[in-house]
């Protein structure tokens, strides 16, 4: 069953596009604040591992623990209607909040952050020069929240109604 136009526009833009410029302003901001007096940052070792690895398990998690609450609010308020249908990602994701952030970012961490570290591995990126690790931080930080956040608010438009 398509997605109405206004659950569309509420999981790409509410839920998509505006998580994802809000965490790439703010990500990219961190990382040159983080690392603004170096001329790279070295992504080997355990500093480099923590500069890729932290908010790709953050931010899902952060995520899930912050948007489930606005969006049942939103329902609950009648501001956007629960969903019907795609019953399988109501299966596939927990509906308590706790086990669905953990699961939330077990899968992020495997699907997204495991394939960036590989390929900065397998091009053999040792340090990345700044500011352009601010921009990449950035990016990757709204690519996380673009995937991220519109999933797991669609796994809470499928919840039922609240007493």
């Amino acid at each position: 069953m398509p997605l109405a136009p206004a659950h569309l526009r509420y999981l790409l833009v509410q839920q998509g596009f505006v998580p994802a410029l809000f965490n790439f302003l703010l990500n990219s901001g961190l990382a040159w604040l983080g690392h603004r007096g170096q001329t790279a940052v070295s992504l080997t070792g355990s500093a480099g591992r923590a500069a890729v690895w932290a908010p790709g398990v953050l931010l899902p998690l952060l995520t899930c623990l912050i948007v489930v609450p606005l969006v049942r609010k939103d329902l609950e308020a009648g501001r956007i209607a629960p969903l019907t249908g795609a019953r399988w990602l109501a299966l596939a994701l927990p509906s308590a909040l706790l086990p669905r952030a953990v699961l939330v970012t077990a899968l992020a961490f495997l699907v997204l952050v495991l394939p960036c570290w590989s390929a900065l591995g397998i091009a053999e990126v040792k340090a990345w020069p700044m500011p352009g690790f601010a921009w990449l931080m950035g990016g990757y930080c709204a690519v996380l929240a673009a995937v991220v956040t519109p999933l797991v608010a669609w796994r809470t438009l499928l919840e039922p109604a609240r007493a």
